[in-house]
């Protein structure tokens, strides 16, 4: 991806759009997504300021994590006020669904932060489909701060079109089966023992596993690990 191949009256842009679409370039793993052949200038912008906007919010994210780490470094995971811990001192874990807050133990916040570097690394480089419920957990995380850095830059909002989120989640999600784990009314769906076909392992040990044999995540972020 190349801010090189918008049309020049986009350098006449304002300073912070212009840093913004610096940082798209960040993001050569999805490249092929870049809508370069586009005749709509409107549509091309938008696109590369959300990738822009999306490298930027990784590196929050990770930065985050880091700290998510360290507070629970010294946290037991059978500690009664492990779900307050994550809900009022953590910066990306809270989140995460919270009917499992229970379980995000430090353990779980390396095996995240772990799959989140895995995950930053693919649309960085050479992007794949997500391997594991946590790396789709993990994208979903990051479109949300991507979202929330995009509300703050309201030169770079006047330029997105209203549904850059959904562009992006249509090109990088295959499904989003893991939103049923957000939903308070879907509660032990994930431990249905006929799911439906074709649906993701949702159970809370399934969600660094990877979805088939050719999928391979990084050896830490891994279910048996």
């Amino acid at each position: 991806m190349s801010t090189n191949s918008l049309p020049d009256s986009y350098r006449q842009l304002p300073v912070e759009v212009q840093q913004v679409l610096r940082s798209a370039e960040m993001l050569d793993g999805i490249g092929f997504l870049f809508p370069e052949d586009d005749k709509q200038e409107v549509r091309v912008l938008s696109f590369a300021l959300s990738c822009g906007l999306l490298a930027e919010a990784s590196i929050t994210i990770i930065d985050s994590l880091f700290d998510d780490v360290c507070r629970l470094q010294d946290v037991r995971s059978d500690d009664p006020d492990l779900r307050e811990i994550i809900a009022e001192d953590t910066a990306v874990l809270r989140w995460l669904p919270e009917r499992f807050a229970h379980r995000y133990d430090s353990h779980f916040a390396r095996q995240f932060l772990v799959a989140t570097v895995d995950l930053v690394a693919a649309i960085s480089n050479s992007w794949r489909n997500c391997p594991t419920v946590a790396h789709e957990l993990a994208l979903h995380v990051l479109l949300d701060q991507t979202e929330v850095l995009s509300e703050s830059l309201q030169e770079v909002t006047q330029y997105l079109e209203a549904g850059w989120r959904g562009t992006l989640e249509d090109c990088l999600f295959e499904d989003l089966d893991f939103r049923l784990l957000y939903d308070p009314g879907m509660d032990g769906i994930e431990d249905n023992p006929e799911p439906e076909m074709g649906m993701a392992p949702l159970r809370f040990e399934s969600w660094f596993q990877p979805f088939n044999p050719s999928r391979h995540p990084v050896p830490f972020a891994r279910h048996d690990t």
